[in-house]
């Protein structure tokens, strides 16, 4: 029901899935607070959003838990952080992480999109930011169901140790020594996907120069068949270049998740 409300542009539908106190987190943005504030935010939204289309590229469920990684389309039609809609088009990859209540409505959800990837596509971040292709819809998606195993548990351990080893710049090799060879990387900080372990140490320096202190403060973790899924909190300071991104010397913190496979 909600994806029907989402691409039928209809704010009530969509809100319709929440509980009344169902709550959505945006992950670098805000917090939206029951059913009436989410129904006027998404009304909101499509006035700064049109011809939107969404569709699910895979589909997590534990429990009371859904992981949905999601494709969305659009043209941006009003104004969107001070830059005013030409009918651009844009699109981008992003996830929710869902909790169901007994009654089968959504208590709630953290969401995390590409916002930057969509301020690059209207030409919000200057004229040297290169922006990332559109994607293509999915027209169904994979299912991936938990198989409740101890084996499946400890999927989260390499998980947590991989995020574990870009902390403090010295420990490429752990780093390297817990991805395949034929390892791909693709999110936050890859314009482009990274392959193999090439591209891996290329990650782990560039990332450990950026932030030679960067910690991850856990806050959710999940073991899903072959995944672990990672939320956390990086927190840093930003000490050197990030692509075009020179150093601000400024703390950060960057609310993400990690999807382990």
């Amino acid at each position: 029901e909600a994806l029907k409300g989402l691409n039928g542009q209809d704010p009530k539908k969509f809100a319709s899935v929440y509980a009344d106190d169902g709550v959505i987190t945006v992950a670098g943005l805000n917090e939206v607070n029951g059913r009436a504030a989410i129904e006027q935010n998404m009304t909101e939204w499509f006035e700064t959003f049109k011809d939107v289309k969404l569709g699910f590229s895979r589909v997590w469920v534990k429990g009371e838990t859904l992981v949905l990684e999601w494709v969305i389309n659009g043209k941006h039609h009003g104004e969107l952080f001070g830059v005013k809609g030409t009918e651009q088009p844009i699109g981008h990859y992003g996830l929710s992480i869902v909790t169901v209540n007994p009654e089968g409505k959504v208590a709630s959800e953290h969401r995390y999109g590409e916002l930057g990837t969509v301020m690059t596509q209207v030409g919000g971040a200057g004229a040297k930011a290169k922006p990332r292709p559109i994607p293509a819809v999915p027209a169904a998606p994979e299912t991936i169901l938990s198989t409740g195993t101890p084996e499946e548990e400890k999927n989260v351990e390499v998980a947590k140790n991989v995020l574990a080893s870009l902390e403090g710049g010295k420990k490429e090799a752990d780093f390297v020594g817990l991805l395949a060879d034929d390892v791909e990387q693709d999110g936050l900080f890859h314009l482009e996907m990274s392959k193999g372990k090439d591209g891996a140490k290329k990650f782990y320096k560039q990332f450990t120069t950026a932030f030679p202190d960067a910690k991850f403060e856990t806050t959710k973790t999940l073991a899903i068949g072959d995944y672990a899924i990672v939320e956390s909190v990086l927190k840093g300071t930003h000490k050197g270049a990030l692509g075009t991104i020179q150093p601000t010397k400024k703390p950060i913190a960057v609310h993400l998740v990690d999807i382990f496979k």
